[in-house]
C-alpha cells in the first residue's frame, strides 16, 4: 500500500486493440497497483472497451480522435498526483511502475521519468547500436555533426538517440527526450494541450512534448532499471509504408522548424530510412 502522494493515475490513449487488455493486466499484477487506469477512447470505439471489469479501470470516452488529443483529455481527468502515460501496446514488468515512482521522488518536483525499453520476443534494448563502431561514428556524424552518438539527446537532423541500458553505465540518465510509449509525470506538469497539429499516426510527438517540457524547465530523466516491453511491429506492405514514410516527414519537418534544427541532415536521415527499410523488404525480413 502506498501513501496518497503516490498514488498513480495511468492514462492510456487507445482504439481498443487487442494488445490494450495485456497492458492492463500489466499493471494491475504489478508491485505498485494504479489507483486508477483511464481508457481514453473514441465515443464510436467504446464498445470495444466494454469488457473491463476491473475496479480501478475507467472508460473516458472522446469526442476527438488522436492519439495526443485523446491522451491531453485523459490528462485533464486524471485524480491523482503522479500520472502515467502508455501505449496500449506497452507491457510493463512488475517492479516498473515502483522503480519509476521512487525515481520520480529522487528526482525533484521538476522532472518526468521513462524506463527502458526493451522487445519483446528477446528483451534487447530498441535502442542497442547494430551499426559496426566505424559506420556508427560515419552516421551520426551526418545527423549530429561533431557531438556524433550521445545516447539520450536529440540530433541535429531531429531524431532522438535513445538510451541503451546496457551501455549507459549508471542507473539515472539525463536525457533531452522521452519515448512517449512509456513516462511517469507528476500531475503539476502536465501538457494539457493538444499540441499535435496533424491528422493521422502522431510521428514525433514524443520529441515534440519533450520539447514542451523541457521549455518548462522540466528535467528528463531515463531509469535503466525500470524495464517496459515493446512488441514488434509488423510488415508492412509497401503501399502503407509510403503513407508512413510522408507522415513521418510532415512530423519531423514540423519539429526540426520547431526547434531550429537542420533540415538538410534532417533530410538525409529519410533517405537512408528508406534505403534501410527498402533493403529490407527486399531481404524478406519485416523487423526493423
Amino acid at each position: 500500500m502506498i501513501d496518497g502522494e503516490n498514488q498513480v493515475s495511468v492514462v492510456i490513449p487507445t482504439l481498443g486493440g487487442e494488445s490494450l487488455k495485456g497492458t492492463i493486466d500489466h499493471l494491475n499484477a504489478g508491485s505498485i497497483v494504479p489507483a486508477e487506469i483511464l481508457i481514453c477512447i473514441p465515443a464510436e470505439d467504446s464498445h470495444r472497451v466494454s469488457e473491463f471489469a476491473c475496479p480501478n479501470v475507467k472508460v473516458l470516452r472522446t469526442d476527438c480522435r488522436g492519439q495526443v488529443a485523446q491522451r491531453s483529455i485523459g490528462f485533464r481527468h486524471a485524480a491523482f498526483n503522479l500520472v502515467l502515460q502508455i501505449d496500449d501496446d506497452i507491457v510493463v514488468e512488475r517492479d516498473c511502475l515502483e522503480l519509476l515512482v521512487e525515481a520520480l521522488n529522487y528526482g525533484g518536483e521538476n522532472c518526468a521519468v521513462a524506463p527502458s525499453l526493451r522487445w519483446h520476443d528477446n528483451k534487447e534494448s530498441l535502442y542497442k547500436a547494430t551499426l559496426n563502431p566505424f559506420m556508427l561514428k560515419a552516421f551520426y556524424w551526418f545527423l549530429n555533426g561533431s557531438a556524433g552518438y550521445r545516447a539520450g539527446t536529440v540530433t541535429v537532423a531531429g531524431t532522438g538517440i535513445g538510451v541503451d541500458p546496457e551501455t549507459s553505465g549508471c542507473e539515472s540518465v539525463a536525457a533531452q527526450w522521452l519515448p512517449g510509449g512509456c513516462v511517469l509525470h507528476r500531475k503539476v506538469n502536465l501538457v494539457l494541450d493538444d499540441y499535435f497539429p496533424f491528422k493521422g499516426k502522431a510521428f514525433c510527438e514524443d520529441l515534440i512534448h519533450s520539447f514542451l517540457l523541457t521549455r518548462r524547465s522540466i528535467r528528463l530523466i531515463v531509469n535503466t532499471k525500470a524495464v517496459s516491453l515493446v512488441f514488434r511491429p509488423e510488415a508492412e506492405p509497401l503501399r502503407q509504408c509510403l503513407k508512413a514514410w510522408w507522415t513521418n516527414l510532415r512530423s519531423r519537418r514540423y519539429y526540426v522548424r520547431l526547434t531550429s534544427r537542420s533540415m538538410p541532415r534532417m533530410y538525409f536521415y529519410f533517405l537512408a530510412l528508406i534505403v534501410r527499410q527498402l533493403t529490407i523488404k527486399q531481404n524478406g525480413s519485416g523487423t526493423k
